[in-house]
């Protein structure tokens, strides 16, 4: 996924200044439940493997697997917040465990061994090495081989350097060889540098491109900036050009505005691109006068491109009632084929590769050929349906991060929170308290005022003394079924589905 916006651009007739940054998205602020405590966020942390205490329960191997299994299924459907818990549970480690757990990367299973694999890779145990090597050179799971490389370039050390160098060179999955190049970044010398460059110049993978810029731009060498400078010229893909861009100008500072101004100029692939990014993040959305059916059920657009992954939880409901409500709402309905989900209660058995691996299904929840997608979209938003008993008196559900806990009630609610970053459209203390594009600061016009002025928001509202809010129906309001997304919050999402999915903003 683009890691790199437009921070400020004028277009190029045009161009009064080019500022380009590295960020990522802010994380969404958490509504506590009360029966399902957010998880406090936490740096990762290495495991330590001391001895367990005299008095520590008896650990066996049934329970050893069971967690790792569990921890595994965490990772491959990214419910990092199922991890923490699992962290927080796992048994003391001794060192009579590392060969066993060595053992079990070497068989193969796919959630034993990803559990495995986080485990020896987070206690920093070499011995994994050869292991893993095998597995990143043989012919198992994509899945596996992506968190061996992982786990080689944070374990380090000449043969995980040549194995990672090997991969690059010659693994068939995309993949698996931008993984590769990220883990790469963690090592040092010219021969990593002339085998990323190499990568940034000639792999067919778009995606390898854009890891071999990103791994480089990390790196010590003062020609990083030349580089990126040459193949922006040469590149044919306008999100690998920004990678570029961002790295020559996270290398070069400043002084290399005036070059970055003049290359711009000459590659229209990337002017496009930039001008783009400036109106899906600019004021540019507001200058538009739109027709009343905008903001009404729309008809889905038809899309081959990158897709959204959203993994649901269910419970006991349906996943097409799930991909129902959520798709029936504007603007999801017109982006509905923008979107793929995952049934996350199908990832619960043991599987290997091709082999009841569980499925992708559509947005009407239908199911599509080839498996769970395997790329950087892949769970986007992951939506965990809960008994409305479970939350605490006054409750409807809260976002966390990109995890949106809900009921059907609140479905709309959080999503929101969790896909595009919107504020609450409600007041008291656990309303939203920061600033976001349906949340403004009073005491100077709203940024949506053109949106008032055809008709299609009333006067700006105050939620609090904090902030205005574009209407009171929308919903963001945290109220019952019926309310549907205002005007100012269809827009947002129409611009976060457009940026995670390369498509154009209709403005």
């Amino acid at each position: 996924m683009r890691k790199t916006i437009l921070a400020g651009i004028a277009t190029l007739a045009l161009v009064a200044g080019l500022l380009l940054v590295l960020r990522q998205r802010a994380p969404v602020k958490a509504e506590p439940a009360a029966a399902i405590p957010p998880s406090p966020a936490r740096p990762e942390e290495p495991f330590h493997v001391p001895a367990p205490p005299p008095s520590a329960p008896p650990k066996t191997r049934e329970a050893m697997v069971e967690h790792l299994r569990r921890l595994g299924r965490a990772l491959l459907l990214r419910d990092y917040r199922s991890r923490q818990a699992l962290d927080a549970l796992m048994p003391p480690l001794t060192e009579q465990d590392v060969p066993w757990l060595v053992e079990q990367v070497r068989q193969g299973e796919l959630f034993l061994a990803l559990g495995a694999i986080d485990i020896l890779k987070r206690a920093g145990r070499s011995e994994a090495v050869a292991a893993l090597i095998e597995v990143l050179a043989g012919r198992g799971s994509v899945f596996l081989k992506d968190a061996s490389a992982e786990a080689l370039g944070t374990l380090g050390g000449p043969a995980a350097e040549a194995a990672l160098l090997d991969a690059l060179a010659a693994d068939m999955d995309g993949s698996v060889r931008a993984r590769v190049a990220v883990a790469l970044a963690a090592f040092d010398g010219p021969h990593i540098y002339a085998a990323l460059t190499r990568a940034l110049s000639r792999d067919r993978d778009a995606a390898v491109r854009h890891a071999a810029a990103e791994a480089l731009s990390k790196m010590p060498s003062q020609d990083a900036v030349r580089l990126f400078l040459e193949q922006l010229t040469l590149e044919p893909d306008p999100d690998v050009q920004i990678a570029m861009l961002a790295g020559a100008l996270d290398r070069g500072g400043e002084a290399l505005m005036p070059v970055l101004r003049q290359t711009v100029r000459g590659v229209p692939l990337l002017k496009a691109a930039l001008e783009e990014e400036a109106r899906r993040r600019g004021p540019h959305r507001y200058a538009r006068a739109y027709s009343t059916p905008f903001f009404g059920p729309s008809v889905p657009i038809s899309w081959n491109g990158r897709r959204i992954g959203v993994t649901v939880e269910t419970g006991q409901i349906p996943l097409s009632d799930v991909a129902a409500a959520l798709f029936e709402a504007p603007p999801l309905d017109r982006y509905r084929d923008f979107f793929y989900l995952r049934h996350a209660e199908e990832f619960l058995d043991d599987v290997r590769e091709g082999v009841g691996l569980p499925r992708a299904y559509d947005s009407r929840g239908a199911p599509v050929p080839g498996g769970v997608p395997r790329n950087e979209l892949d769970g986007t938003v992951f939506i965990h349906y809960r008994d409305p008993r479970s939350f605490a008196t006054n409750i409807l559900g809260y976002a966390e991060g990109r995890d949106a806990y809900v009921t059907p009630v609140s479905l709309l609610h959080e999503v929101g929170h969790a896909l595009a970053g919107l504020g609450d459209e409600y007041s008291g203390p656990m309303a939203s308290k920061g600033e976001a594009e349906n949340l403004q600061s009073p005491g100077r016009p709203p940024r949506w005022s053109s949106l008032v002025q055809q008709g299609f928001l009333p006067q700006p509202i105050a939620r609090d003394e904090s902030f205005v809010i574009p209407g009171g129906t929308c919903a963001m309001g945290n109220r019952p079924p019926g309310n549907l997304f205002c005007p100012v919050c269809q827009l947002e999402i129409i611009a976060r589905v457009c940026e995670l999915t390369g498509a154009r903003v209709p403005w």
